[in-house]
């Protein structure tokens, strides 16, 4: 987007390029994971989180920055406390998933600034996300599809797996 190339990954590690041969390192603001990035609406964003484990229990975090020009990083507040996992925009919005194990999180927001937590039944946590052929599709924990048009209903599949999805394109 935006006539460059952004990558993300540990640490808050932001890597862009304008031509996917030379890469320059931006200051992310942040130092969790960062386990996606997407563009649309003239604005970057990028997901992720961290998880910490004290006394047997495991707690985690989300993030979520958004820039403009994928130079500049400015952090937002998600509203969850749900490890972020992926990220995508269409349908003139965004959409963030992730979860851990039983307890998914699906987000939208319409700038990559407001965030919206989505009420969905099925509570399988979600590795990806994409948008195509005009719908959203999530996958994730034990072989769990979800679709749908508008990034607010979503509508259970049946994946015929039990195997964690891992990616959806």
């Amino acid at each position: 987007g935006n006539s460059q190339f952004i990558t993300v990954g540990d640490t808050g590690t932001i890597l862009t390029s304008p031509d996917g041969a030379t890469w320059t390192e931006r200051t992310s603001g942040t130092t969790t994971q960062l386990k996606s990035v997407a563009y649309g609406n003239n604005q970057f964003i990028a997901v992720g989180g961290n998880y910490t484990y004290k006394d047997r229990i495991i707690s985690w975090s989300s993030t979520i920055i958004t820039s403009p020009d994928g130079i500049t990083w400015t952090e937002r507040y998600s509203g969850t406390t749900t490890w972020l996992k992926s990220a995508t925009y269409g349908n003139n919005q965004f959409i963030a998933v992730g979860g851990e194990y039983i307890n998914g999180t699906i987000l939208s927001s319409p700038d990559g600034v407001t965030w919206t937590e989505i009420s969905v039944k099925a509570k399988n946590s979600f590795h990806s996300v994409t948008y195509g052929n005009n719908q959203f599709i999530t996958v994730g924990y034990r072989g769990i599809i979800l679709t749908s048009i508008d990034g607010t209903t979503w509508t259970e599949r049946t994946s015929g797996t039990t195997t964690q999805l891992k990616s959806v394109a």
